[in-house]
């Protein structure tokens, strides 16, 4: 079942790490076997999206058509994930947008007779906001 409301806030040009806990898994998920497939797109204002996928982060085997970046999410065991965010993800509009984060068979792996393939695991409001002191004015330098 997805986890809604995974809403989190990203300052422009800042760097971190978004981390997902999968609670109600039945399996133990891993990068030899599963993809990570996490998008943002256009919030609606009510928890939905409007138009097409304009970011994604993925652990790899994704169309790059739609902007995808491969090698940007990893698992840290059988029910944590990572999304890196870097400051180069702030090529976009300050808004809010929302999220999803998928969860893929990989090509390897071979389904079995439960298996019902990609499930969404969280959606949310991912929040771009303008920092007060922007990162030019925040160097260590003195």
């Amino acid at each position: 079942m997805a986890t809604e409301n995974q809403n989190f806030i990203k300052w422009d040009e800042d760097s971190f790490v978004i981390q997902f806990n999968i609670i109600d898994a039945e399996i133990a998920f891993d990068d030899a076997h599963y993809n990570i497939w996490w998008g943002i797109a256009a919030s609606d204002g009510a928890g939905g999206y409007t138009g097409n996928i304009i970011k994604t982060k993925t652990s790899g085997a994704y169309n790059p058509d739609t902007n995808g970046e491969n090698n940007s999410a990893r698992w840290i065991n059988g029910s944590t994930l990572q999304i890196s965010m870097s400051r180069a993800d702030s090529d976009l509009a300050v808004q809010d947008y929302y999220h999803e984060l998928v969860i893929s068979p990989g090509d390897d792996y071979i389904p079995s007779a439960t298996d019902s393939g990609s499930i969404v695991a969280a959606t949310g409001l991912w929040t771009l906001k303008l920092p007060l002191f922007p990162p030019a004015s925040r160097s260590l330098e003195t």
